[in-house]
């Protein structure tokens, strides 16, 4: 499976008619100002594992298979084949679930003072990128961030007066705070 196109098309939502997909929820919590911290925790997670592969460490296979069975009892995945059936609906393979505990693991035992990439989410490659939703999707964070749009979408259906004024004052008050272009976004305004 090509994961740039499921990540991408991976429909998370719907109001009314409007579907909306990964990169909604992204953008979303990018418009709320909440995707930094996760973006910049993502990159220091994969500066860990950069520096465990430099150092020829491996990883303790015990830990990160403790680490995957604690969350498909999370998860109510409890055989093999619920996980292999539950990866898939979400646009992941079973190595994007095995490289997502290995990077945990290294995340929480390489100990030095890292300097992960200053790269911004916008000019990441697509493959730190899709490495990234990746990550969203196995630590619970797209679903919190799908959530939280869907209570915003919610109000907005529910809404009956928006002023035209009111949603331009806010996306002026979004662009300039994080120097975007409505170009550079995937998501619907308005």
């Amino acid at each position: 499976m090509d994961m740039s196109v499921a990540l991408d098309n991976l429909v998370v939502c719907a109001c009314g008619r409007h579907e909306y997909l990964t990169g909604d929820a992204i953008d979303a919590a990018i418009f709320r100002d909440e995707l930094d911290e996760k973006w910049r925790k993502f990159l220091r997670d994969v500066a860990a594992e950069d520096r465990a592969d430099e150092l020829d460490l491996k990883v303790d296979e015990a830990t990160a298979s403790a680490a995957a069975e604690a969350f498909r009892y999370d998860h109510d995945l409890i055989t093999a084949e619920e996980t292999e059936a539950w990866l898939p609906n979400r646009g992941l393979t079973l190595d994007d679930f095995s490289d997502y505990f290995v990077r945990r693991y290294f995340a929480d035992t390489v100990c030095e003072e890292l300097v992960p990439s200053d790269e911004e989410y916008w000019s990441a490659s697509p493959n730190l990128r899709q490495l990234f939703v990746a990550d969203l999707v196995l630590s619970g964070e797209l679903d919190r961030m799908t959530r939280d749009l869907m209570w915003r979408l919610a109000s907005r259906c529910a809404e009956t007066d928006l002023s035209p004024e009111a949603i331009s004052a806010e996306e002026q008050r979004f662009f300039k705070r994080t120097a975007l272009q409505s170009s550079q976004l995937n998501c619907r305004i308005g």
